[in-house]
């Protein structure tokens, strides 16, 4: 493992991150805040920072596997460390402990947050708070696309090697830079299209880049204490087709930008099963909602459900009224489909639709042996085998996945929650999808509570393998 070379690299991204703290220091000095030396400061401090870990450290050499695991880890960790400043200095009375919080919420695109009030914040650090996320969206893509496959996490590089489409017969990423040049214009395609939207839609130009930041990314941050509600039918269905194209795998948009065909989404699997469950899920919302008369008219229930079923699909969070008062399992079933998640190599959290399709596809082949022992079955997707490398790899991920869910509802049963509340908060932490079903105040949680749910939304951004191969002791010696 080539520490220095990890090291150097991080000391570049620190100063990529440090240029996100020049637009909300602009914004405090057009809107005459006292707090613009909060952002210069924290500009100074991570820049300097950036520039002597890159600057200083003598290294020329390629990395290897090994350093994306610690790299993946180091960028998430040290980004939430870093964003903590503008918090702590523009005296929002937050402790470091909820400094960190906010911080760990934003970048991991996860939207849990400890202000209660975010109408009252200053413009500037509304503003940044939701620029936090867009952050995050960015480091998902391009880790998704280029170190997790390097690093071959939990399956999902063998399924893009296996599958047709943008890895393989089209090859679409030859060059990592000319890949994340053409993927980055993919998300800021994405994020002029929501902010025109937006604006079109009645937004102030402020809100609608502030919520176009958390919107792309999949986040879930928002101006108001009362999310989407807070804005028009028009917005709210410009929300929904930006979520969902963010819970999409970047590289399939890339294929349809490249080829200039629509074909190519119907033509990956994991796409298709990913819109039929959403729209099987809306249908069965809706009508359940009907149902109990739970809105005022089928078009208020329309809304309500598609919005809040692809905004918890596509792990975003936000929200149109309150999900959690809906009846009988509808709120629980909600939960259970934001910790599936969307699409791999997208800004969604979550385990990723192609894993659950895997699981499925050996769990099915397993019940027949069971019945015709002597029968010999492969799985396979899309007509190719799913090699064996590929299935350990899926199964265990799974299996970790859901002992630390388990040992993380635990921990929060011991800090004090009781069992109900912890799955809640756990599972809106783990998935990064931030709303839940739980009935705890994030700002008066106990501060063990706070610690244990930063480390599920790091767990969960991070990619669970990733998070624990750099806790075996050989990976250090490697």
């Amino acid at each position: 493992m080539r520490k220095k070379m990890v090291i150097k690299l991080l000391g570049y991204q620190i100063m990529f991150l440090s240029l996100f703290f020049i637009p909300p220091l602009s914004i405090a000095f057009f809107m005459h805040e006292s707090i613009w030396w909060v952002f210069f400061t924290s500009f100074l401090f991570s820049f300097g920072i950036g520039m002597i870990l890159s600057n200083y450290i003598k290294a020329d050499h390629n990395l290897v596997r090994s350093d994306g695991f610690l790299m993946v880890v180091l960028i998430w960790v040290v980004f939430g460390f870093i964003g903590t400043l503008p918090f702590i200095l523009s005296d929002q009375h937050l402790s470091f402990l909820d400094a960190l919080f906010e911080s760990v919420s934003g970048i991991t695109t996860t939207g849990v947050s400890v202000f209660t009030d975010p109408d009252k914040m200053p413009w500037s650090v509304q503003f940044y708070r939701n620029e936090l996320q867009y952050i995050g969206g960015l480091g998902v893509i391009v880790i998704a696309s280029a170190l997790l496959p390097m690093m071959r996490i939990g399956g999902i590089h063998l399924y893009f090697a296996d599958m047709p489409g943008p890895t393989k017969e089209e090859k679409l990423l030859p060059q990592l830079s000319s890949g994340m040049s053409m993927l980055l214009k993919i998300y800021l395609f994405f994020s002029v299209i929501c902010v025109i939207g937006f604006y079109w839609s009645g937004m102030t130009l402020f809100e609608s880049v502030c919520e176009m930041f958390t919107t792309v990314s999949t986040g879930g941050f928002s101006v108001h204490v009362d999310g989407f509600t807070h804005y028009n039918f028009h917005a709210q269905m410009v929300a929904v087709v930006i979520m969902l194209f963010g819970a999409i795998n970047y590289q399939l948009h890339f294929l349809v930008a490249h080829r200039k065909k629509l074909k190519f989404y119907f033509n990956d699997l994991e796409f298709t099963r990913y819109i039929q469950m959403l729209i099987i899920i809306s249908i069965f919302v809706f009508s359940v909602l009907m149902h109990h008369k739970f809105y005022d008219s089928p078009n208020s229930t329309f809304i309500y459900t598609i919005f809040n079923v692809v905004s918890i699909m596509t792990t975003t969070g936000h929200t149109v009224g309150n999900f959690a008062n809906w009846p009988n399992v509808l709120p629980e079933m909600l939960v259970v489909l934001g910790i599936i998640g969307g699409c791999a190599g997208s800004t969604s959290g979550g385990l990723k639709i192609i894993r659950i399709m895997i699981s499925f596809r050996q769990l099915g082949i397993t019940l027949k042996k069971l019945v015709h022992p002597a029968i010999v079955m492969k799985p396979s997707i899309q007509g190719h085998a799913i090699r064996e490398e590929l299935l350990e790899s899926v199964m265990a991920f799974m299996v970790l996945y859901f002992y630390i869910f388990l040992a993380l509802i635990l921990c929060m049963i011991a800090s004090g929650l009781d069992l109900f509340n912890a799955f809640a908060a756990v599972a809106a932490t783990i998935s990064n999808v931030g709303v839940g079903i739980n009935e705890i105040s994030y700002d008066s949680a106990h501060p063990i509570s706070k610690s244990i749910m930063i480390l599920s939304m790091l767990i969960g951004r991070i990619e669970i393998m990733t998070f624990f191969a750099i806790m075996i002791p050989s990976f250090w010696r490697s």
